[in-house]
């Protein structure tokens, strides 16, 4: 939990309000992360500031990877006054206080990590493909990229 606490609170750390977007220099650092582990990791840009991520573990067995799913970008802040840092990452009473904390990034730290964690399983079996977007919250414009630029990986369930 610890790992997954941490890659977190990293991602957290980054501003990704939508609009405008500007999720690049999060995919960056994540993309950074999963190369570091052992993925292959490609990015692909939709405009400025903007990219998609398609991170993969090849399996040895035939068939479609087991595929994650996700979101970097973030709704804006609003009027309400925030009690915490919304980019601050801070943990109080056991819980992770950020913009993004439920809405995905704390998810996407936690899939990624279990990826790594059971790496030897992926790789023996089909294998894994993290699909990381950007623009979900205005009408998901980086899948809309990501399906039109036809680099989209079959996967599975």
């Amino acid at each position: 939990m610890a790992a997954t606490l941490e890659l977190a609170r990293q991602l957290l750390g980054f501003n990704t309000i939508n609009p405008p977007g500007s999720e690049a220099d999060c995919m960056r650092f994540f993309a950074d992360w999963l190369n570091d582990r052992g993925f292959a990791v490609s990015l692909s840009s939709f405009g400025e500031g903007r990219c998609n991520l398609i991170a993969r573990l090849p399996g040895a067995k035939t068939g479609k990877p087991l595929a994650f799913t996700g979101h970097l970008d973030t709704v804006p802040l609003g009027n309400a006054r925030w009690q915490y840092d919304p980019f601050g990452s801070q943990i109080e009473d056991g819980r992770l206080y950020g913009r993004g904390s439920s809405d995905m990034k704390a998810a996407i730290a936690a899939f990624a990590v279990a990826c790594v964690h059971q790496r030897e399983t992926i790789l023996a079996g089909r294998g894994a493909v993290l699909l990381i977007t950007g623009g979900e919250e205005t009408g998901c414009d980086g899948a809309r990229a990501l399906i039109a630029s036809a680099t989209l990986p079959d996967v599975g369930a």
